[in-house]
């Protein structure tokens, strides 16, 4: 197959060619291999735009997002200003850099933390994203395991204990919340023919083309739902039977919208808005825990992560307004109509 039928032009690119080829705004593919560079020309001005590794907000600073990047620096920001945070700590799996850091964070450290707090545990990448890596421990052998397939590949990690309640995402500009939903896990429905290896397998070499990789057959989760479920990685399940497959919930990773919403409590929204002044981020996805029946109370929420780069994908399947093109043309003319 050749690289033109195989070629996927990234999200964010999408909904803002959409929103200006909509607003009448000119602009130009500066990457015609993957389309990740756009550059907009507005009121006689230009600026880039950017996908994968590029914040796709330019309002966003470099700082505030790559603060926000760092889950660890995230929690402790947050934690130091009063929010809710899981209970959790890091720890290093190279030793690169090691000079610059005081002891008790080693890949060894780690299992001792892990001994003292009692499992089960979720373990995540410091500086991950869109679910990859996370993983859920159930015993000392699951941690060493973890560390030993991965530590070539992460440099550090953050240890949690699991949080009670529903996981949602909240998609914040200035303190205030344009939409947000609630996340349900991912999962497989089994046609009662294949095995669940194969089924697992397909979806791995699926996963693989968007960049993920971590979903592994040896999972200690994948294990330990087989096993609650009286099955093997050979079972044929029956049609219909439906597997989630794994510990994150991310929508990157096959995750299901629930309840997408626009509009939120007026509580809520001073809630977002505290952590827009303390973070300095203009554009970011709040990841929270609720305890509570009603995401709309703020004193029942945990924050589990902040993103500086979040997707818009989920609105553009779920809205029935045109938010997406508002959001694009808010962002842009905030930033043409900066003073430069």
């Amino acid at each position: 197959m050749n690289q033109v039928a195989k070629f996927k032009t990234p999200h964010q690119i999408q909904s803002l060619k959409k929103a200006c080829d909509s607003l009448g705004i000119p602009y130009q593919n500066l990457d015609s291999f993957s389309e990740q560079i756009l550059k907009v020309s507005y009121k006689n001005k230009a600026f880039i735009f950017g996908a994968g590794n590029i914040c796709s907000f330019p309002i966003n600073s470099a700082t505030s997002t790559f603060l926000a990047k760092d889950k660890s620096h995230t929690v402790n920001v947050l934690s130091a200003s009063g929010f809710n945070v899981p209970e959790g700590d890091y720890f290093f799996l190279q030793s690169a850099f090691a000079m610059y850091r005081g002891v008790g964070k080693e890949k060894q450290d780690a299992l001792c933390y892990a001994k003292r707090q009692g499992y089960p545990l979720f373990i995540k990448p410091n500086d991950g994203s869109r679910g990859a890596f996370i993983e859920k421990l159930y015993n000392d052998q699951d941690l060493q395991n973890y560390i030993d397939k991965n530590q070539q590949k992460l440099s550090c990690v953050r240890i949690e204990k699991p949080l009670q309640g529903d996981e949602y995402r909240l998609f914040v500009v200035d303190g205030k919340i344009w939409f947000g939903y609630k996340r349900r896990p991912p999962f497989i429905t089994f046609d009662g023919v294949q095995t669940v290896s194969a089924h697992l397998q397909a979806l791995m070499q699926a996963q693989a083309q968007y960049g993920h990789s971590s979903l592994s057959l040896d999972s200690s989760y994948i294990r330990e739902y087989l096993s609650a479920n009286q099955l093997t990685l050979q079972s044929i399940p029956a049609k219909g039977v439906t597997f989630n497959f794994s510990p994150a919930m991310n929508i990157a990773l096959g995750g299901e919208v629930v309840d997408y919403s626009e509009c939120f409590s007026d509580e809520l929204n001073a809630f977002t808005d505290k952590i827009f002044k303390l973070f300095n981020l203009r554009v970011f996805g709040l990841d929270v825990y609720s305890q509570a029946d009603d995401i709309n109370q703020a004193e029942a929420l945990t924050i589990l992560e902040i993103n500086g780069n979040p997707s818009l994908e989920s609105a553009e399947k779920h809205s029935t307004t045109d938010i997406v093109t508002r959001l694009w043309a808010f962002i842009i003319e905030e930033i043409f109509n900066h003073d430069r």
